[in-house]
């Protein structure tokens, strides 16, 4: 709470993790008996926090709180705006205001996991619903779209644009995290951009969109918080990033991202954006089985949060601010005028 520490003790770690993996196996699952751990949840992790006096709420997680989305447990059209960030020293470095009168955005897709250039790509794999979302995105923004893009043609292209937006398929590796990788197209050998690749990138963006699987999720090291693309981004020095939590689906996550990119234009905070067309999907998804929060609540902001777009109540207040002075200018002209 601003100007107010309140130190609480959310009780058995151990009780508290279980808890944890149980909501999110069902919610990975598709399980829909899920809504007793979130209670369960709820009622721990925002013990003795007033909600209803809260706008914002920034989670620096540990351990198994990496892999959660906080907002799971109290999404309503009436919630604080959420976001994450690994620590307070690199949310102070991350936080900026970079109002742009224009998005310069660049979109980088492989739409297949099977690394041919012979074009035999497997069903299984296609991202059927990809070219929908980076040919509307891009048209948003009169964007750049690199389409079956390759590891070096992105790095080659990256720092022309403010914001990056990323749809491919990704790879999570548990075992040696720091070769978790994004798959871009052509040689599997040459085409993993691995979160090691990314720690030896500067990269100018504001803002990273991964509209991927587990962008977000890796393994947790004490001491070190989890080794994900989206932290290797951070390094990299992109201050915002939106990431995925688990395996996401293709056609609900593309209306999400269309969502959200509609009120990001709009000049809205982020995190903002994001709440937005999460719940734009859920006003739009007739099916009651796609409102299981496996299709929407896996998306989540880390870092920044502050608007890519100069916000529209902002430019209005300028607009004014320049015709007073205009007109100011014009009065004095004519005094002058008259007085000679």
């Amino acid at each position: 709470l601003k100007n107010k520490l309140i130190l609480t003790s959310h009780g058995n770690k151990n009780k508290i993790n279980k808890q944890i993996n149980n909501l999110l196996l069902k919610i990975n699952n598709r399980e829909y008996d899920y809504i007793k751990e979130v209670v369960l949840l709820r009622n721990v992790l925002f013990k003795n926090i007033p909600l209803k006096t809260l706008t914002e709420i920034r989670v620096i997680p540990d351990g198994n709180l990496f892999y959660l989305p906080f907002e799971l447990l109290i999404f309503s059209d009436k919630m604080p705006l959420i976001s994450y960030s690994s620590s307070l020293k690199l949310l102070k470095d991350q936080t900026r205001d970079s109002y742009k009168n224009k998005i310069n955005l660049g979109v980088f897709t492989s739409t297949s996991n099977s690394f041919s250039n012979t074009g035999s790509i497997s069903e299984e794999f296609k991202l059927r619903y990809a070219t929908n979302e980076t040919e509307k995105i891009a048209k948003m923004f009169d964007g750049t779209i690199f389409t079956n893009s390759s590891k070096n043609n992105f790095l080659q292209n990256a720092n022309h644009f403010n914001v990056l937006h990323l749809v491919m398929h990704s790879n999570l590796n548990k075992v040696n995290p720091e070769f978790s990788s994004l798959n871009f197209y052509g040689d599997e050998e040459q085409n993993k951009l691995f979160i090691s690749d990314l720690y030896n990138e500067s990269l100018n963006a504001d803002l990273v969109v991964l509209s991927s699987c587990d962008t977000g999720s890796g393994v947790y090291e004490n001491g070190e918080g989890i080794i994900s693309l989206s932290r290797a981004f951070t390094y990299a020095g992109v201050p915002s990033s939106v990431i995925s939590l688990w395996k996401v689906p293709d056609k609900e996550t593309s209306e999400l991202m269309l969502y959200f990119y509609t009120h990001l234009k709009k000049g809205l905070k982020i995190n903002d954006a994001l709440y937005r067309a999460k719940l734009d999907y859920l006003s739009h998804t007739d099916d009651p089985l796609l409102k299981h929060p496996y299709y929407w609540a896996g998306f989540v902001v880390s870092g920044n949060t502050n608007p890519i777009m100069t916000p529209k109540n902002n430019s209005l207040t300028k607009n004014i601010l320049w015709a007073l002075a205009g007109f100011t200018l014009m009065g004095l002209l004519v005094f002058y005028i008259k007085s000679v």
